[in-house]
């Protein structure tokens, strides 16, 4: 039985605030017959301009003999340099195209290898792909599992791993969708007609929060395959005007058609939306189920949900508040540094730290709390983030989702102190000299 648009019953959100002042790293790919233009390159953009700024980059996985591995990885023309920006936030727009005749494994395999040598999963991570290339970051997720990486957000848009399209060869090409212990949060956009003349058929996927486009598969310019990948893109930015073969009727803002700006993208880190706890691992407070991962080799450590208790957001220069932090490291001691930063860019140096802690090895995530407050800043408004190192040397960032004022204290007013006045006080009843040290003080 297929299972029901999510939409048409009301969803159970995770409670957690908005996450737009997050910075992290988008990786965007493409299907069985694309490349890092067109579509990638298109939602790559509207991503950058949503997070007000990115550093853009191509990466491309080719052959060096029989090794699968990352053959370039360079910046776009034109494209910020990632220190310079305000935001933090890169975009990697990944191009398998010249390996796409071998497993999704293998691709993956060699994009995890080469992010995880170069820096490339120090900030939270988003990964999206279409049709075959759900199945690519659908193993990324899984390799980066192996190493102890969270993957904050995967999103698969009409996934079709080859065994799925090809039924004779199973899992053995591609192995199955899956959504791995690692990941906080999946979604995925598909639909299914069962009709070989119309494309490909997607899937749903156990773990993801499932959305069935069951609106694309009934009105399309002719391929439903095609239409679900624009139906995404058509969400990542709501004020853009829509794009055929989009169609506007698709987000008519009902229940069982949202508009542009309550799904999809909505969920992303950058946008900042609840995110259905459907699609929320239940080891970080959602209910969905996860696929164990066999970990080997150097794990990283993980720090995220990182947030000020209560709801007050200004304090005093020097006032004390209470924040709090997940986090963890499977097989060495960290430290975690609580920072204050005028910026979301942990490239660019924070303006001060408010506390360090250091933390045995463990496996599974843990919640500190913290009392946290410093003097020698002054009054403005500042972001808090937090960054966590482990003994190799492997280092995470992360952002709240909000930032916080500093106001300057308020000016203490000098009372002046008679003998009179101070009468029956605890100052009469001291002895001679301390009531002289007393008067010194005052």
């Amino acid at each position: 039985m297929r299972p029901h648009y999510h939409a048409v019953k009301p969803v159970k959100l995770e409670t957690l605030e908005g996450r737009r002042l997050l910075s992290g790293l988008t990786l965007v790919t493409h299907g069985q017959g694309g490349d890092a233009g067109d579509e990638v390159a298109f939602i790559s953009d509207l991503v950058a301009r949503r997070a007000g700024g990115a550093a853009q980059y191509v990466m491309e996985v080719g052959r060096d003999g029989l090794r699968t591995e990352v053959t370039s990885f360079r910046r776009d023309a034109g494209s910020p340099r990632p220190e310079s920006l305000e935001s933090g936030e890169q975009i990697v727009k990944l191009d398998w195209s010249e390996v796409k005749t071998l497993p999704t494994t293998s691709i993956a395999n060699a994009v995890a290898d080469y992010m995880l040598d170069n820096g490339l999963v120090e900030q939270q991570l988003h990964l999206a792909g279409p049709s075959r290339g759900a199945s690519v970051v659908s193993n990324l997720a899984a390799a980066l599992g192996e190493r102890g990486v969270w993957v904050d957000h995967v999103t698969y848009i009409d996934p079709v791993p080859v065994g799925a399209a090809i039924p004779i060869f199973g899992d053995l090409v591609d192995g199955p969708m899956q959504v791995t212990e690692n990941v906080l949060f999946a979604d995925n956009y598909w639909r299914s007609d069962e009709n070989i003349l119309t494309g490909f058929d997607g899937q749903p996927v156990r773990g993801a929060y499932n959305v069935e486009l069951t609106m694309v598969e009934r009105d399309n310019f002719g391929d439903p395959h095609v239409g679900a990948g624009v139906y995404y893109i058509a969400t990542v930015d709501p004020e853009e005007p829509i794009v055929p073969p989009a169609k506007e009727s698709w987000f008519a803002g009902t229940r069982d058609r949202p508009a542009r700006d309550r799904t999809g993208y909505k969920f992303s880190r950058i946008a900042g939306g609840a995110r259905p706890r459907a699609g929320v691992s239940a080891g970080f407070d959602g209910t969905a189920r996860r696929d164990d991962v066999d970990r080997e080799g150097a794990q990283w450590p993980n720090v995220d949900g990182l947030k000020v208790l209560g709801r007050r957001r200004q304090f005093a220069v020097g006032e004390r508040f209470t924040i709090s932090y997940r986090f963890n490291d499977a097989d060495s001691a960290s430290n975690v540094a609580v920072v204050i930063d005028d910026d979301r860019n942990p490239y660019n140096n924070w303006v001060a730290t408010l506390a360090r802690r250091n933390s045995d090895a463990q496996e599974a995530p843990l919640v500190r709390r913290l009392r946290v407050g410093k003097e020698s800043l002054d009054a403005g408004t500042y972001f808090l983030a937090a960054r966590i190192k482990d003994d190799a040397g492997h280092v995470r960032y992360a952002y709240a989702p909000y930032t916080i004022e500093l106001t300057d204290p308020p000016a203490v007013q000098s009372v002046p102190m008679t003998d009179r006045r101070l009468t029956g006080s605890v100052f009469a009843r001291t002895s001679a000299l301390e009531r002289e040290r007393l008067e010194e003080l005052v």
